[in-house]
């Protein structure tokens, strides 16, 4: 916690997760988007002086090798920039996400990822595999029946997407699949 804000604590089923190693202290990250994300300096242009001063004053420096043969690449889905291949990213840049999300949190009020508890998980779910059925059984074509999986399907999976901006990660897939 830092001062009124609290990281949400990642849980051994929290979200999509079921059954997860949630040792020690985890929070999922929000990572940053676009191209230019941090900046990055190499070692030789520290050593030869080509960067400007003020690009490191009052600010917070991570220092980490960006080498392939260092072995220090994460795979993940969030970034898809190309700095290792898409997909992949090395761990000082994880770093300095998790840095950025703190930092983020407290100062500018930047909504961190949290989950609905197990048992709105649940409730979600089972609301609408019941609302599948009753709509299943009010239409008489099959026609119409496929119409309405698709308008309440693509409604389920943007309320999921708002959501997520909004930082509440929702189990909208099984939801979807349910009401199907």
């Amino acid at each position: 916690q830092f001062g009124s804000t609290e990281l949400p604590r990642f849980r051994p089923n929290f979200g999509g997760y079921v059954k997860a190693d949630a040792g020690g202290v985890q929070v999922l990250l929000n990572f940053r988007s676009g191209r230019a994300r941090f900046r990055t300096l190499s070692l030789n242009d520290i050593k030869k002086g080509n960067f400007n001063p003020d690009w490191l004053r009052d600010r917070i420096v991570i220092i980490g090798i960006t080498a392939p043969s260092v072995k220090d690449i994460i795979s993940t889905s969030a970034i898809s920039d190309n700095s290792p291949a898409p997909g992949l990213a090395y761990g000082v840049e994880i770093q300095a996400h998790a840095v950025s999300q703190i930092i983020s949190a407290v100062r500018d009020g930047r909504s961190l990822l949290q989950s609905w508890s197990v048992g709105w998980e649940y409730f979600l779910i089972l609301g609408c595999g019941i609302l599948g059925i009753r709509f299943g059984r009010l239409t008489s074509s099959p026609l119409g029946n496929l119409l309405g999986i698709g308008i309440a399907s693509t409604s389920l999976i943007g309320f999921g997407c708002v959501l997520l901006i909004l930082g509440w990660w929702i189990p909208a897939a099984p939801a979807v699949l349910v009401f199907a």
